[in-house]
């Protein structure tokens, strides 16, 4: 009998093995034919470089219950791999039949933090990490979407992501990479909607475009993390169109010591509750080194401040954030207007003991109150 012949598609018979032989057999293009229901995965499928998997539009792939672990790794990623291909689908990581997102919990109270995990936890942006090309075995099973570690030439293309425990995709060392049409259908929340990036990139991850991304999320739509658990510069990397209503933020580039440079983002449409850019360090707080960022360009954006908010808490961070112990040189900033509505907070804020220098600004408008005085004082305050 053949592999094919062993696809159920019914969603309830395991149709994982019958898809690892598929990808296992050599082929370069792997297809899977639009199911009678669904295809349920109750282990981690494992693609090959050289290898593009390939599902129909509307096909739904369904992680089974209890498998808390993601559902599409790159095989032998120590190794490095190359030319590696997704396409299409409906990804439906079924949040709450995993145990849940052990980083977060429910508040008790309004001033208390979503978040029950510490930053610099179980090596969590140690030294360590300069010399990893993957992910760290224990951090796989926070995260039941697509790992990609370790790839050279990847696409990951008209995918729609649904319900993840927390990120859809995580990348490390990836390079020369296409991410286009994604798109994230978030229902439900396991404990509850938070710490859900879309776009999840750590160290090494450079030359790349990410092209139209729609959606509301819960963390992070595109995270440019270079000192997390595999820590490197991230850079050369364009950002283009985002859309969301009522989502955490846009993009979070973070920086502990590598640099983020030569990043540009444009055309994000969209209300954000928590900022819509930030520039943050986040970890190894007080340690006497800056976050990094160099040559940013955010250009051809219309956004404005959520005042909807997924959970109870007050959140009033400015559309543009720049932490302490953070410093950008090279920042420019055209086209930009904030939409008189939703929530009054500023457009721009820097920590005390941001730095930030070389800034250009050019047609950068806010149509609230107080929004030319903030553009201006935060003009000022650049040196």
């Amino acid at each position: 009998m053949n592999a094919i012949s062993r696809l159920y598609g019914d969603g309830v018979k395991d149709d994982a093995p019958a898809i690892q032989k598929m990808l296992d057999s050599g082929e370069r293009v792997v297809y899977l034919p639009m199911p009678e229901k669904c295809y349920l995965v109750g282990s981690t499928l494992f693609i090959h470089g050289g290898q593009t998997l390939v599902l129909p539009e509307k096909a739904v792939i369904r992680q089974a219950d209890g498998v808390d672990a993601p559902i599409l790794r790159v095989f032998d990623a120590e190794r490095g791999a190359e030319d590696i291909a997704v396409i299409g689908g409906i990804w439906d990581l079924n949040n709450m039949g995993q145990n849940g997102n052990g980083a977060v919990k429910r508040q008790e109270r309004k001033d208390e933090s979503v978040y029950a995990i510490q930053p610099d936890v179980r090596g969590t942006c140690d030294e360590e990490g300069f010399t990893r090309t993957t992910y760290p075995e224990y951090w796989g099973a926070g995260v039941n979407g697509m790992v990609f570690e370790n790839v050279r030439g990847l696409k990951l293309l008209d995918v729609v992501f649904r319900d993840p425990v927390s990120y859809c995709t995580a990348f490390c060392r990836c390079s020369d990479f296409h991410i286009e049409n994604i798109a994230f259908d978030f229902n439900d929340g396991n404990p509850l909607p938070a710490n859900m990036d879309g776009i999840h990139m750590e160290g090494g991850c450079h030359d790349g475009v990410i092209r139209n991304l729609r959606g509301t999320v819960y963390d992070d739509m595109v995270a440019l993390n270079a000192d997390e658990m595999v820590r490197g510069d991230i850079y050369n990397i364009t950002i283009d169109g985002l859309y969301a209503r009522h989502a955490h933020s846009a993009v979070r580039m973070l920086s502990s010591g590598s640099t983020v440079h030569d990043i540009t983002i444009q055309n994000v449409r969209g209300t954000w509750f928590t900022y819509c850019v930030g520039f943050s360090k986040y970890y190894k707080m007080g340690n006497g080194v800056p976050g990094r960022f160099e040559t940013i360009t955010v250009r051809d954006c219309e956004i404005s401040k959520s005042d909807i908010l997924p959970w109870f808490r007050e959140i009033n961070y400015p559309l543009f954030w720049f932490q302490t112990e953070t410093e950008t040189d090279g920042l420019h900033i055209e086209n930009v207007r904030r939409l008189p509505n939703g929530k009054m907070t500023d457009m721009f804020g820097a920590d005390e003991g941001a730095k930030i220098k070389n800034l250009t600004m050019i047609n950068v408008t806010g149509e609230m109150a107080l929004d030319r005085e903030n553009i201006e004082a935060f003009i000022a305050s650049a040196r």
